[in-house]
């Protein structure tokens, strides 16, 4: 929930972790209620171990969520990754709204989230934007308002690698 946080760490890289989001929420982060309102989340930290998170479109209306991080439109605190592996799929949805990998989300005609901390550290990351106006790390986007960059320039990446796998 926005104001928490959770920190998912393992004892190396072999240790695997699966997560998979529900109805248009995020495998790691934001999640959308059952009447259709998307929730912020707060800190997020992940740490020597390797995550596969993948979030699932809206099934009748809701947000797109980003794979780990926010859902719709709402917020997001912190996401720290250290010496990890991770593979992270956003979801889309065919009205074009689609979410980043790593970061934020979308919702038809609400602001977007714009003011990330993303803190990348010693890590191999895997990223799937959920459709083409996305970016990889940083905002959702849709066809009227498209991300317009791929890493969100405030991101702080060091000794890693990032692979587009879209």
């Amino acid at each position: 929930a926005q104001g928490s946080s959770v920190t998912i760490t393992g004892t190396s890289v072999d240790d695997i972790l699966e997560v998979t989001g529900g109805n248009a929420s995020s495998g790691i982060g934001g999640y959308t209620s059952s009447d259709f309102k998307c929730h912020s989340c707060g800190d997020i930290t992940i740490e020597n171990i390797t995550v596969k998170a993948t979030s699932n479109p809206p099934t009748i209306t809701g947000g797109c969520a980003a794979a780990i991080g926010a859902c719709g439109d709402e917020t997001v605190g912190s996401i720290k990754i250290n010496k990890a592996v991770v593979t992270a799929i956003g979801s889309g949805k065919n009205a074009g709204y689609v979410a980043a990998a790593i970061g934020g989300g979308m919702y038809s005609s609400t602001p977007v989230q714009t003011d990330f901390e993303i803190t990348i550290s010693g890590s191999k990351i895997y990223v799937t934007k959920g459709g083409s106006y996305a970016s990889y790390i940083g905002v959702g986007g849709s066809m009227t308002r498209p991300a317009g960059y791929d890493v969100i320039s405030t991101a702080k990446i060091t000794n890693s690698t990032i692979y587009n796998e879209s």
